[in-house]
């Protein structure tokens, strides 16, 4: 054994040495970039990562291989001769450490099945406590709150009408949009006359990437069958929009003149990510695919394409929607913002403007994070590596808690993070590689920016769904509390009640939607779409009444009208929604009356906590700073108690006397009344006995002290 402690210890200090020096030595290089403190961190937080994944296992390795090599003697039992007969003083000593044991644990904790539970629980709340607060820091500290402004100011720069330019609610017709894109995205990107850093109007800092690209989506099949939209067009055509279309042999020389009367399809397998449709005000439209032209980087070439385009018409009244897509990158805020103008044309000829803005941030490496930001990072892998291997070993011993729905809930927590950390590499290589392109001198292409903003928003998607899990999994650690026991208890008592009256609920909802879209959906807003009237409905049955103006369902008519508000507010918002809550009312009750009926013979959670502490709490109650002395304060000691127990008579006779001046209340004694004052009567009653046992012992411990000093005393005479 002792070879194998020796072994131990010595495997410990060497990973321990080595892994430290291997960490400064890699990081000592980045010690002007980073910072020592941040490298001390990162060398800290590899430390522990090698202790949690490779120390372990190799330390519990060497310990079985020690084990099945040395394996130790076996422990040999004294036996009744050699042990010798018990001193009474010592037999005392034990009683008396055992009855004040059994005081400080009293019968309700006894309760083996409650105490595992509220074990469980303190574990849970300790493990996923520190989860959460580690990642709501953790977002709040990665989260860039200039992404929304800067969403919003480049959003209102594109939309509106200012002094050098106008914007894109100004556009009245189809052939508006070559002056919009000749001031708005050439003119105001060239106000330095450099090349090759085209800035922008507003701001120096900011930056376009590559070059702006159009691109349309045409209707020329109006042979259809008049039910459903008709088909976008997949042909390709000469300029002018001239059939039938050739290939020639200058086309690659002469590409700007042809390229934007072929159609092209940009749709790959590595876009699984990228939603392939844009959804519009009249349809949705594809996103990758249409006839697509591409602006110069210079000015003059810029204004040389646009009246290109102008002359060949290659906007008609045949072009369903226009997209003018670029990138813009914010020096100072770290922003990469993916812009996409979209004009939309009606079959009367009128156009439907929107703007569209999305801004991710470009790097969040280490040497771009604060202290506070990589201390919680590290702080929150520690929380993860643990809770990790703490459902590893649960799985481990026992497979079939993986049926349990909080082990599967771990199970996509676990999932979750892997899948995110997955998800910020893809995100940070996909940024990278668009730096990287843009650096190779690449000034006539287009900067394709789009998979890297749907992975940003996958990421972001995820992360809201790893905060909602961690929060389902912490409420289940808050069960000890009464008001989150009696939700639980509630939901598990009523959920068929309550499922059957909200599905009602939602039938009439949705036949109210269908009705009231099919007779007020001509004339408002509001009720135009059947998702819109749903979402109005909603909002008007549950009193969420802001937007929403009770004249709007009278468009189809008075009669139609009343009888309709008659419905959505007396049906569905009075008898419903009363009934919906009346039945979570009723199962509150009930659920309420259980718990009191268990809560008077079982101990809370702050009760069980104190009693396992009750150790540590004694042995601090050891020092002689926490020793409470007994002062006589010149009398006896039945003096004192015949002054206190006088004190405590005459507060007694006080209340009595201001209680019965008051009023006079007669107090209808429950049932349950009974039963929790006969269960507190009789944990008195045992706590009485425990404490005059206590005191019987200690009399007999002294008792058995004086006999011993009185015979040492006569053989010392």
């Amino acid at each position: 054994m002792a070879k194998r402690t020796n072994l131990f210890f010595l495997w410990t200090t060497l990973f321990t040495v080595s892994v430290c020096l291997t960490t400064i030595g890699v990081f000592s290089g980045f010690n002007h970039s980073m910072g020592k403190f941040r490298s001390m961190l990162v060398s800290l937080l590899i430390v522990l990562l090698g202790h949690f994944l490779f120390g372990d296992p190799i330390r519990f390795l060497i310990l079985a291989s020690l084990d099945a090599f040395w394996s130790p003697q076996n422990l040999k039992y004294a036996t009744v001769a050699e042990v010798g007969h018990q001193k009474q003083l010592d037999y005392l000593n034990l009683r008396l450490n055992s009855l004040r044991a059994h005081l400080s644990i009293p019968e309700k904790h006894r309760n083996e099945k409650l105490n595992s539970q509220y074990r469980e629980i303190v574990n849970d709340l300790w493990l996923f406590g520190k989860y959460f607060l580690f990642i709501m820091c953790l977002v709040l500290f990665l989260s860039d709150e200039t992404t929304y402004y800067t969403r919003n100011h480049i959003k209102r720069l594109f939309t509106y009408n200012y002094s050098s330019y106008y914007g894109l609610y100004d556009v009245g017709e189809l052939t508006g949009a070559y002056d919009f894109i000749k001031s708005t995205l050439i003119d105001d990107f060239a106000i330095d006359g450099d090349e090759s850093q085209k800035s922008w109007i507003h701001s120096e800092q900011t930056a376009l990437l590559g070059v702006v690209r159009l691109r349309q989506s045409r209707v020329t099949d109006f042979q259809h069958d008049r039910v459903s939209d008709p088909p976008f067009s997949e042909k390709s055509y000469l300029p002018g929009w001239k059939l039938p279309y050739r290939r020639f042999p200058y086309d690659e020389v002469y590409w700007r003149i042809y390229e934007p009367w072929v159609f092209k399809n940009l749709h790959s397998g590595l876009n699984l990510l990228v939603l392939q449709q844009h959804t519009g005000y009249l349809r949705s439209y594809p996103k990758l695919s249409g006839y697509m032209s591409l602006l110069a980087r210079s000015q003059q070439n810029s204004h040389v394409i646009v009246r290109f385009l102008r002359k060949n018409k290659w906007l008609t009244y045949n072009t369903s929607v226009l997209f003018m897509e670029f990138a813009l990158y914010s020096v100072n805020a770290k922003l990469l913002a993916v812009c996409t103008l979209r004009i939309e044309q009606t079959t009367f000829g009128t156009m439907i403007p929107y703007v569209n803005v999305n801004a991710i941030s470009s790097f969040q490496k280490v040497d771009h994070l604060t202290h506070l930001t990589i201390l919680f990072i590290i702080m929150y892998i520690i929380t993860f590596v643990d809770f990790v291997k703490g459902l590893a070993i649960k799985l481990w011993f026992e497979p079939a808690q993986i049926r349990s729905f909080w082990n599967k809930v771990d199970v996509a927590i676990f999932v979750l993070n892997i899948l995110i950390l997955i998800m910020i590499f893809i995100r940070e290589s996909k940024i990278t590689n668009i730096f990287d392109h843009l650096a190779n001198d690449s000034k006539m292409e287009f900067i394709q920016v789009l998979e890297a903003t749907h992975v940003h928003s996958f990421t972001t998607i995820l992360i809201g769904f790893l905060l909602c899990l961690i929060t389902l999994r912490l409420w289940k650690a808050l069960e000890f509390s009464n008001v989150f026991q009696l939700f639980t208890q509630t939901l598990y008592l009523s959920w068929r009640a309550v499922a059957s009256v909200a599905v009602v609920i939602i039938v009439l909802l949705l036949g109210f939607a269908i009705a009231v879209s099919t007779f007020n959906g001509n004339n408002s807003f509001n009720f135009s779409q059947f998702r819109q009237s749903i979402i109005t409905c909603t909002c008007f049955t549950f009193g969420y009444t802001n937007g929403v103006s009770p004249e709007e369902l009278f468009r189809g008519g008075q009669f139609i009208g009343a009888i309709f508000f008659s419905i959505l507010v007396f049906v569905i918002s009075v008898i419903l929604v009363n009934m919906f809550v009346s039945i979570i009312n009723d199962f509150v009750c009930t659920a309420k009356h259980q718990r009191d009926m268990i809560s008077g013979r079982r101990i809370n959670i702050f009760q069980f906590i104190y009693a396992e502490m009750r150790v540590y709490v004694l042995k601090i109650k050891q020092f002689p700073k926490f020793r409470i002395c007994y002062r006589r304060n010149n009398r006896t000691v039945s003096e004192n108690i015949m002054k206190s127990i006088q004190s405590i008579r005459n507060k007694r006779k006080k209340w009595e006397a201001t209680i019965t001046k008051a009023f006079v209340a007669k107090n209808t004694i429950s049932p349950l009344d009974n039963i929790v004052e006969h269960a507190e009567s009789k944990y008195n009653q045992e706590r009485i006995y425990t404490i005059g046992a206590i005191l019987n012992t200690q009399i007999d411990i002294l008792q058995n002290l004086s006999h011993h000093h009185k015979r040492t005393r006569r053989q010392s005479e």
